[in-house]
């Protein structure tokens, strides 16, 4: 899972730039190299958007909330769980999760991220546990 602190910020950052404003996904995520305050460079020959990076922002949400689901206990992980930035609410309907499904959601109040479980109706019970920093 790509929920490092580095892998988080990178995520969050390509959230914002790439796909949060535009509300379009990015036909390509590459290395090239830029500073810091510079928006990603722009590949204007690739095609838009292409097949595999529609999986790319639910990844990116992924590593963001530091989220992990465990199918065969039916659990949900939260590890150092962040929004994404100028996102103070989000909601994941029917999280699917082994047999079960829950939604999830998340909310920042006081600088502080809470993930509150709803259960879905007719739904075998779905587990959550919040994990501290570095705990595997």
């Amino acid at each position: 899972m790509l929920a490092g602190a580095w892998y988080r910020q990178t995520a969050n950052r390509t959230f914002i730039t790439e796909i949060w404003p535009p509300l379009r996904l990015p036909a390509l995520c590459c290395g090239f190299r830029r500073d810091a305050d510079e928006q990603p460079v722009a590949y204007p020959v690739a095609c838009r958007p292409q097949a595999w990076v529609s999986g790319a922002v639910f990844m990116l949400l992924q590593a963001i909330l530091g989220l992990e689901t465990d199918g065969f206990t039916r659990t949900v992980r939260l590890r150092q769980t962040s929004l994404p930035s100028g996102v103070d609410r989000l909601k994941l309907e029917k999280l699917p999760v082994g047999e079960g499904q829950v939604t999830l959601e998340f909310r920042l109040l006081n600088g502080e991220v809470s993930a509150q479980p709803v259960q879905d109706a007719g739904q075998p019970q779905v587990g959550l546990e919040i994990l501290p920093a570095g705990r595997g």
